[in-house]
């Protein structure tokens, strides 16, 4: 697919995303996990990063903390090449070696209710 496509496409996601937002945001779940923080992380086929950190409680380190947990959910699917939650699946039923990857278990992310879409990884909501 053409970059300039693929970037197009993208933006569409984030604008998407941020619309969903104040929806996810009612949940008082959702409110306690993210406290206001969202921010996604895109990798795509030709290695480019796409991501985007959506205006929260102006904390910016929390910030920080959630583009940290995007940015290796979104690692970790374009290193395996194995979405979130499938990934740890294997590992914790033993059907892959955790070390087959190189990624340590404090970065497994998913496992309990994490993001479960391809090669996109997103903080900080339940099943996003």
């Amino acid at each position: 697919m053409e970059q300039s496509l693929v970037a197009a496409r993208v933006v569409g996601i984030f604008k998407a995303i941020e619309s969903l937002i104040p929806e996810y945001l009612s949940n008082p779940l959702d409110q306690q996990i993210a406290r206001g923080n969202v921010a996604v992380c895109i990798i795509d086929a030709h290695r480019t990063v796409y991501r985007k950190m959506f205006e929260g409680t102006g904390d910016k380190l929390r910030q920080r903390e959630s583009y940290r947990v995007a940015w290796v959910k979104a690692s970790q699917v374009w290193i395996t090449e194995i979405k979130t939650f499938e990934y740890e699946k294997f590992v914790f039923t033993g059907q892959i070696d955790a070390g087959r990857f190189g990624i340590n278990a404090p970065d497994f992310i998913g496992w309990e209710g994490a993001a479960a879409l391809p090669g996109l990884g997103d903080a900080h909501f339940r099943g996003f």
